[in-house]
C-alpha cells in the first residue's frame, strides 16, 4: 500500500501560500513515510474577478523531483487551476493550460493529465458544486478533503456524488499549513510506479486516512480567509 498525497501546497513560489517549504515537506513526507506525493501550486488564480496570468507552476516539480526520489518518494506533476473560476486538480500533467481553461476543452486532455475534482462543496465560490455532477466524466477521481469539522463536513454531500456516479474517493490534506500535512491521506493498493499508482486509483483501490479539524484549526482558516484573499490581490 503505498501511502500518497496528491494536493499539497508550498510557498515556493509565492509567500502567501502558507508556511511550508518543499524540501521540510519531503523531508517530513518521508519520516511519515509518504510513497507519492504530488506538490500542486497554484496555476491560475482568479480573486475580486480578476485573473493573473499562468505561471510556471511545475516549477517546484522540476526543482525537487530528484530530491524527492533520494528520499524514497515518488513525486508526480502536477497543479491546481482556476476553470470558468472553479479549482480543478491536475496530477502527471505536464501541460501549459493555457489554451483548456473551459472545463469542455479539458476533455482533449484527459489522455494527458489525471484530473481530481478538489474539495467540490467546500465553499460556493470557488468549488466545483454543480459542475462536479455536470462534467463527472470529466474527473479519474473525486476528493475527500481534509477542511471539514465531525458537526460540518461537505464530505458527505460529496459521498454522495461519489456513490451515485461510482467515482474513486481520495483523501488529500490540501496542506498550506503544517498542521494540515499528515493527517488526511490515502493508501494505495499499487506498485510504485506512476502508472500502476493512477490505474490502481481508477480501480478505487484507495483506502482513506482522514482526522476532522479541531475547532481552533477551523477558527484559524476563518481567521485566514479575508487576509490571503487580500493579499492574492495586492502582493
Amino acid at each position: 500500500m503505498l501511502k500518497s498525497d496528491l494536493h499539497i501546497h508550498t510557498k515556493s513560489l509565492v509567500s502567501w501560500e502558507g508556511s511550508i517549504t518543499p524540501r521540510e515537506l519531503i523531508d517530513k513526507a518521508a519520516k511519515l513515510k509518504f510513497d507519492v506525493l504530488c506538490i500542486s501550486e497554484h496555476a491560475t488564480l482568479d480573486r475580486f474577478f480578476r485573473k493573473t496570468k499562468f505561471f510556471d507552476a511545475l516549477r517546484t516539480y522540476r526543482r525537487y523531483k530528484d530530491y524527492a526520489k533520494k528520499k524514497g518518494i515518488l513525486l508526480l506533476p502536477g497543479f491546481e487551476a482556476h476553470i470558468e473560476g472553479k479549482e480543478v486538480l491536475f496530477v502527471d500533467c505536464l501541460e501549459d493550460i493555457k489554451k483548456y481553461m473551459t472545463f469542455e476543452s479539458l476533455y482533449d486532455l484527459k489522455d494527458n493529465c489525471f484530473i481530481i475534482a478538489p474539495h467540490p462543496f467546500l465553499s460556493k465560490d470557488c468549488c466545483l458544486r454543480d459542475k462536479l455532477v455536470e462534467h463527472i466524466k470529466l474527473f479519474d477521481a473525486v476528493e475527500h478533503t481534509s477542511s471539514y469539522l465531525r458537526w460540518f463536513n461537505s464530505n458527505l454531500k460529496t459521498e454522495e456524488v461519489v456513490k451515485k456516479y461510482n467515482k474513486p474517493f481520495i483523501a488529500n490534506s490540501d496542506s498550506h499549513w503544517w498542521f494540515q500535512f499528515g493527517r488526511n491521506y490515502s493508501l494505495i493498493d499499487a506498485d510504485k510506479n506512476k502508472d500502476d499508482f493512477l490505474e490502481a486509483i481508477r480501480k478505487n483501490k484507495i483506502k482513506r486516512v482522514v482526522d476532522p479539524l479541531k475547532f481552533r484549526e477551523a477558527l484559524f482558516f476563518a481567521a485566514r480567509f479575508p487576509y490571503t484573499h487580500l493579499r492574492k490581490e495586492f502582493e
